[in-house]
């Protein structure tokens, strides 16, 4: 009886060499199910990591202003392109504002004016605070800054030599898949908050 059943379990492991279909289907679809559960939030993951280094890029130019305008008693300007993502710093005077550049000619000071056009990270675009546009998918976000007009820039304070600013500003930045921020800035202490809040 021993012999008989030693025989048959030793068939069955020759038998038994490889997966059957059902077992097949079940592992790819538990596969599937974990890669549904896993995607979108590794998106919101990426999403929030792209609105963080934008609200950081943000408040990094507007101290960066501040600081020049006091050490070198002028004032400067914060602009954004609406609905794009572009953004810009320098001095309040029509001649860095007229050409998107910096003034021709020679620069005979040993420190040059704080002059930044720069860009939110890819898929990030500002919004007016009142009525937020969520980007368009597979579009850039940013313009090329060979592109762009002077008048796109829409001027949203100044910094001025006192350390104070012209006017409280907020920037709305939407990216399509997650919540948005919201950036304020206190002209009168320069305090800056960051919230976050759901773009329609």
């Amino acid at each position: 009886m021993q012999a008989r059943n030693g025989k048959r379990m030793e068939a069955q492991r020759v038998w038994r060499g490889g997966y059957t279909l059902l077992e097949l289907v079940l592992v790819l679809a538990l596969l599937v199910v974990v890669a549904a559960l896993i995607i979108p939030s590794a998106e919101s993951m990426h999403g929030q990591f792209r609105l963080t280094q934008g609200t950081d890029s943000i408040r990094a130019a507007w101290a960066s202003a501040r600081a020049y305008a006091m050490e070198e008693g002028r004032p400067y300007r914060f602009a954004i392109i609406p609905n794009q993502g572009n953004y810009r710093v320098a001095p309040d005077s029509p001649e860095f504002w007229a050409g998107g550049g910096q003034p021709q000619g020679p620069n005979d000071s040993p420190n040059p004016p704080l002059v930044l056009s720069k860009s939110l990270p890819k898929g990030l675009r500002f919004s007016a605070p009142d009525a937020p546009a969520a980007p368009v998918q597979g579009t850039e976000s940013s313009l090329p800054p060979d592109s762009i007009n002077p008048e796109m820039w829409s001027s949203r304070t100044i910094f001025l030599p006192d350390g104070t600013a012209s006017e409280d500003v907020e920037i709305v930045f939407g990216a399509s898949g997650t919540m948005g921020k919201v950036m304020k800035l206190r002209a009168l202490t320069g305090a800056v908050s960051v919230k976050t809040r759901k773009i329609p």
